[in-house]
């Protein structure tokens, strides 16, 4: 008999910083493929792992698969002619099998690891500098807080900081919303630490170039406390933002228990469900028409080149009869530079996200407008004026074949990019008509607006 394959069972346990889940084994139920003379290695993809889980624990066996040989193979018999009986031992001692020649396994092969040695780690956060910090069962421990605030696991240290630590915790880069409203960090924090070392919290919203602390931290805490960040005038203009936590240690102070955290949250409000609208909301909307929205903005401070972006959703004529125009002023509206092509939009057809749509966009349509390169540098850039004029003529006050509800366009979302494809670029909300209190509307004599 040859010893042909392995049988495997794998086992592993996943566990955030809160919660517990089990993955078994979907690879093969032996290995090797094929069994030879040859050692052989053999490679498989085995475990499937929910996102944001760490490893705790795993188990592995292993037993010998038995299969007939193909021959009789070679026969060793103590009473063989040439056998181990016709040996003789010499300057040997023995303690157990009289003597005889046994078969055993070297242990080093046959024992790969018994996982008593495997330490528990973040699953999307990563350490660096001294090390200090692990994910800390609680209920397991005797230092720290007396629980978590979620669950089990918070992430911590192991009990013992040592004078002279700078260590830190980094998270993920997530996306900044393109509309920034009431983006908030909140997170539970439990610290013991000497009056001269100290913990605290960074941001960076260029990967880790670069990093500014919003607060930090000294002293015991008797119980776990929640902290909250507004991240509005943070995020503003950036398009990815991080955060690491920090312990700082004096070389002259004791050793200290060190910083815990939990339940970690960052959260956006975001879009409220408001647009700047002309038209009619259950038929057609008016003929003759000179609407004309004016938006006080700030372009100061950027560069080129740069575009205006905005979402529109319309259903309205289009072609040369009704259509919205946009222009920009930098004179307090003395002088106007339309940016829009004419005759306006949707015009003869409009181009957004590689489709072209006329009389109706069928849903919200991002449209781009490239921004004169003299705007940058103005010296009144800072108080420019954006201009969306809707002209309707006497003909059909209606897009598409024919009324279906409402009538007409709408505005929401006005960005202005800069330095668009550079490493400099940025992203700045101009409006998003959360509320009327900057923009007015511009009447025109007897025309409706």
């Amino acid at each position: 008999m040859i010893r042909q394959a392995y049988f495997l069972v794998f086992l592993m346990v996943i566990t955030p910083w809160a919660s517990a889940d089990t993955a078994t084994w979907q690879g093969p139920n032996s290995s090797p493929d094929d069994a030879g003379l040859m050692e052989s290695n053999s490679t498989y993809d085995g475990f499937t792992i929910p996102t944001n889980s760490t490893i705790t624990d795993s188990h592995f066996t292993v037993a010998p698969e038995w299969v007939n040989s193909l021959d009789n193979g070679t026969l060793w018999s103590a009473h063989e002619i040439g056998g181990f009986a016709s040996g003789l031992t010499d300057g040997t001692s023995y303690l157990t099998s009289n003597g005889d020649l046994t078969l055993a396994p070297i242990s080093t092969y046959g024992e790969m690891t018994d996982f008593e040695s495997i330490t528990p780690q973040f699953s999307s956060w990563s350490t660096q500098g001294d090390p200090a910090w692990i994910p800390v069962n609680l209920s397991m421990v005797t230092y720290g807080p007396t629980n978590a605030t979620s669950g089990d696991f918070a992430a911590g240290s192991n009990g013992s900081v040592e004078p002279g630590t700078l260590s830190y915790i980094r998270s993920q880069f997530w996306d900044i919303p393109q509309v920034v409203r009431n983006f908030s960090l909140s997170f539970d924090r439990w610290n013991s630490f000497d009056l001269q070392d100290k913990s605290g919290i960074e941001y960076s919203v260029n990967n880790g170039q670069t990093w500014s602390e919003i607060d930090n931290w000294s002293g015991v805490s008797q119980n776990w406390e929640t902290d909250q960040y507004l991240l509005d005038s943070i995020a503003q203009g950036f398009n990815k933002i991080g955060f690491r936590f920090y312990v700082n240690t004096s070389s002259n102070s004791s050793s200290d228990v060190g910083l815990f955290i939990d339940s970690f949250n960052l959260s956006n409000q975001g879009e409220p469900l408001r647009a700047w609208f002309h038209g009619n909301a259950s038929g057609q909307y008016s003929p003759n028409a000179n609407g004309t929205l004016l938006v006080p903005v700030n372009l100061s401070g950027l560069s080129n080149p740069m575009e205006l972006t905005y979402w529109a959703n319309w259903d309205i004529q289009g072609g040369n009869a009704d259509n919205l125009i946009v222009k920009v002023s930098q004179d307090n509206g003395s002088t106007w530079s339309t940016i829009s092509p004419l005759p306006g939009v949707p015009g003869q057809a409009t181009i957004s996200g590689g489709a072209s749509f006329t009389q109706q966009s069928y849903g919200w349509r991002e449209i781009i407008h490239p921004l004169p390169p003299w705007i940058v540098g103005h010296p009144n850039a800072a108080n420019s004026l954006l201009k969306f004029q809707v002209q309707t003529d006497f003909s059909f006050n209606y897009g598409g074949s024919g009324i279906d509800g409402w009538e007409g366009i709408m505005i929401d979302d006005i960005k202005v990019y800069s330095a668009f494809g550079t490493q400099s670029s940025q992203i700045r909300l101009l409006e998003n008509f959360t509320d009327n209190t900057s923009q007015y509307l511009q009447y025109s004599g007897n025309s409706s607006n």
